[in-house]
Order: C-alpha cells, then sequence, then structure tokens
C-alpha cells in the first residue's frame, strides 16, 4: 500500500499538468520538422554573380538616419550630385562621391575584379544589402553600355571550320597548329615537348602526343609531311657488347639495348621486382608498353637465369604476402592459407591444382615462383 501511495504521489498528474505535457510534447514535435518543411518549400535565389558578405561596421543596409552606416547621412559630408554611370567601369573616387566609404567601394571592385559583371541596373539591387533608397536615386542615371550585344554574340558565336594544309609539327608555328583545329591547350603540349628536346620523326609519332586523340590524328594524318632529309634525326644507340641478363641487369645495362629507354628500363626492373624474378622472357610481354614488335626487337639481347629468382614457401607465407605477387589476388592466397590450416602443409605445389585451389591458368604462371620447404 505504501508503494502504491508513494508512486501515485510522484508519478500522478493533474488535469492541468496532463495538459501541460501535450502542449509541450506538440512543440517539441513541430520544432523537430519544422527544418525539413522549411527546406522543401524554401527556394534559393539563383543569381549570375556572388553575393558579397560585408561585415556590420561597413553595412549597407541603412542609407540614412544610422550613424553607424557606411553612407553619410543627408546633413554630411556626402556629395549628392549624381551623373550618369555604367558600374561595370566606375572608378573608386566615384563610388565615393555617392557615400560609399573605402571599404564598401573595394567590395564592388573585387567582384568586378574577379570577373563578376553588373548586366542589368536591377542587378546593383542584388549586392548584399544595397539600400534600395541609394537605388532608388541611381536607377535612372545607371546606362550599362553594350552588354546585350556582347552576350548575344558569345551565344550566336560558332567554332571556326579548321583549315588543312601540309605541315610539319616539328617546324609549324602557333598559329598553324591553331588553323588546322587543335586547341590552344593542345597546342601548348606540342610547344613543350619541341621545348624540352622532344622531335617527330615519323607521322605516328604526333598521335602519341598526350591529348591528340585518334580522331584528330586521322583527319590531320594525311596532311603530315616530315622533312625526310632532316638534318637532326634521331640517333641510333650503339648494340650492347653482348647479351645482358634480365635478372641481374641495372637500368643503365638495359637502356644500351636498342629499343629500350629509361622509363622502358624502369618499368622492367620494377615488375622484375614483383615477380621475384623472370622465369621466361615471355613476362615481358605483360609489361604495359612492350608489343610484339618491341619483344621481337630486343628478346635477342636477352638472357636469364633462374638462380636469382626468389621463391615463396606455400607452407609459411600468409595471404598477405602471396596476394603481393603479380600472378595472385587476395581471394587465391587466402584459399591456399585456409587449406593448409585445414590440412596441414602441402607436401608438394601441384596440390594447389589437384585440390582445385587454383585454376590451371594461374597455376601455370605461379608454380615456377612457389616452393614447400
Amino acid at each position: 500500500m505504501r508503494t502504491n501511495r508513494f508512486l501515485k504521489d510522484y508519478f500522478s498528474f493533474s488535469r492541468n499538468e496532463k495538459n501541460g505535457i501535450l502542449v509541450l510534447l506538440a512543440l517539441i514535435i513541430v520544432l523537430m520538422i519544422f527544418p525539413y518543411i522549411y527546406k522543401r518549400f524554401h527556394k534559393n535565389e539563383n543569381l549570375s554573380f556572388v553575393r558579397f558578405s560585408i561585415k556590420a561596421d561597413s553595412s549597407l543596409s541603412e542609407y540614412t538616419g544610422n550613424n553607424k552606416s557606411g553612407f553619410k547621412n543627408g546633413k554630411g559630408n556626402r556629395n549628392d550630385s549624381l551623373f550618369p554611370f555604367d558600374p561595370n567601369h566606375l572608378q573608386a573616387q566615384d563610388w565615393q562621391s555617392f557615400g560609399l566609404t573605402e571599404k564598401q567601394t573595394a567590395v564592388i571592385l573585387n567582384y568586378l575584379d574577379k570577373g563578376g559583371r553588373f548586366h542589368e541596373p536591377e542587378d546593383l539591387k542584388k549586392i548584399y544589402g544595397f539600400p534600395e533608397k541609394l537605388y532608388d536615386k541611381m536607377e535612372s542615371y545607371i546606362e550599362i553600355k553594350d552588354h546585350k550585344d556582347k552576350k548575344t554574340a558569345y551565344k550566336t558565336q560558332k567554332p571556326r571550320s579548321p583549315e588543312y594544309f601540309s605541315f610539319d609539327p616539328n617546324t609549324a608555328s602557333d598559329q598553324d597548329l591553331l588553323n588546322l583545329g587543335l586547341s590552344e591547350k593542345q597546342t601548348a603540349v606540342i610547344r613543350k615537348y619541341l621545348s624540352k628536346g622532344g622531335r617527330f620523326y615519323k607521322k605516328e609519332d604526333f598521335k602519341n602526343i598526350y591529348s591528340i586523340g585518334d580522331e584528330l590524328y586521322q583527319k590531320l594524318e594525311p596532311y603530315i609531311s616530315i622533312e625526310a632529309n632532316c638534318t637532326d634525326k634521331k640517333p641510333v644507340k650503339p648494340d650492347p657488347a653482348g647479351p645482358v641478363d634480365i635478372n641481374l641487369a641495372d637500368t643503365t645495362a638495359l637502356m644500351q639495348i636498342r629499343g629500350i629507354g629509361k622509363a622502358m628500363a624502369m618499368k622492367i626492373i620494377n615488375y622484375r621486382d614483383r615477380l621475384g624474378g623472370f622465369t621466361h622472357l615471355e613476362q615481358l610481354k605483360e609489361i604495359t608498353g612492350i608489343t610484339d614488335d618491341n619483344f621481337g626487337s630486343i628478346i635477342h639481347w636477352l638472357i636469364l637465369d633462374r638462380v636469382n629468382v626468389k621463391t615463396i614457401n606455400i607452407n609459411f607465407a600468409g595471404a598477405r604476402e602471396l596476394s603481393r605477387h603479380p600472378y595472385l589476388n587476395y581471394l587465391q592466397a587466402k584459399a591456399i592459407v585456409t587449406w593448409r590450416i585445414k590440412n596441414g602443409s602441402y607436401m608438394k605445389v601441384s596440390v594447389l591444382l589437384e585440390k582445385n585451389i587454383l585454376d590451371m591458368e594461374t597455376y601455370n604462371k605461379i608454380k615456377d615462383f612457389l616452393v614447400t620447404e
């Protein structure tokens, strides 16, 4: 009985208290859903230029009757003489003659310096906080010149049609390239390539320039004419003194082979490190940039010694170590480790194929890099 009385004394409410709680709950619900309703029905204004935020001490929100305003009141030092003007070309002293302070003038000039423009007289009102009283006095004096003609010209302007003629990309001027239909960016890329000592020795070299696509090259290819008797011919590498071991060679040794430049030599060494060493020369074809033609020209100068190939013991290696090899992904590496945990150590590498842990293609590629002891 005492417990029931205690609960009744402290947890029961009168009718007025209950009504108050309901009203409070209703207010809480309204406050919670109001932001979502407001966002749904409130639309932001889309202006043609950026609104500028102006500090309180230089606010444009008041024009008269407020000494904290950026404008002088009618009894101050403001010059009330107005004159026809274009707000896009007005000087700082002119804005200040209307009553603007230096800071307020700087806001408008900064907007114009960043590419902003007043296209209509009403655009001036859209500057954040610009007072309507001042605009009403200015409106009849605002004269924005030529903006409509410029906008129309911009909309109706058509891309210039290319003019095709015979040209040598090594000697063609920037204007020649632009007339041929190249963009300013593409022209700049070519100019930079030539300024760094690059040169076009055959038509296909032009296609390899970054940003020159197949479509543009096909249009220009019939007109490319590179001088046959050019004195600045591409130097020919002398043949290396002897065969180069692909598993031991550094970049300098690889670059002695005709057809292998510095970038390709670095790619070969990087891929060799990821593999642990080459087990056959055909693996060079897996490197981006080495085609069948490249491979046929360099293979005669290469040998390999498998003694230097690094192997992985599948009875000790973890999934992460295995997945770092180019021939295995993480799921395959995980499967190798999982089988070992469930069934014990591998007796031979061929178990990976016999137990369908790896497919035939993957097994044939990776088997030379795996050991069990």
